[in-house]
């Protein structure tokens, strides 16, 4: 699960945690300078479960879309597929083979997270 985790994302992640702590530091050392107990620092903290859990959300689902979209393609089913901008109907009878995390055809790629199963096809 974790190998699909986007360092972007986690990044980001660890960016807005450190951001959240300071001001939670600034609100409490106001608070206590101040003499006036504040409930801020909750609330701030309570922002800060997100901005950890998202990037394991993400990989989750990135996972489970790429185990979806392999047993679609090895069930013989016609997806819509997206390399680019182009679409492309990705599925066994049309000639394409799967490598790693991606849909090959001759010399096009689709990634399989930019994929979508029949019902979504237009």
């Amino acid at each position: 699960m974790f190998e699909h985790i986007e360092t972007k994302f986690v990044v980001l992640s660890i960016f807005c945690v450190v951001l959240l702590l300071f001001a939670v530091m600034i609100t409490v050392g106001k608070s206590i300078h101040e003499k006036k107990p504040t409930k801020a620092h909750y609330v701030l903290f309570m922002l800060m479960i997100p901005a950890i859990i998202m990037p394991f959300m993400d990989s989750y689902y990135t996972t489970k879309d790429i185990n979806e979209n392999t047993k679609m393609f090895n069930e013989g089913i016609t997806m819509k597929c997206y390399g680019g901008f182009t679409p492309y109907l990705v599925s066994k009878d049309k000639g394409w083979t799967i490598s790693g995390e991606s849909f090959i055809k001759e010399d096009f790629i689709a990634d399989m997270t930019r994929c979508f199963p029949p019902e979504q096809n237009q």
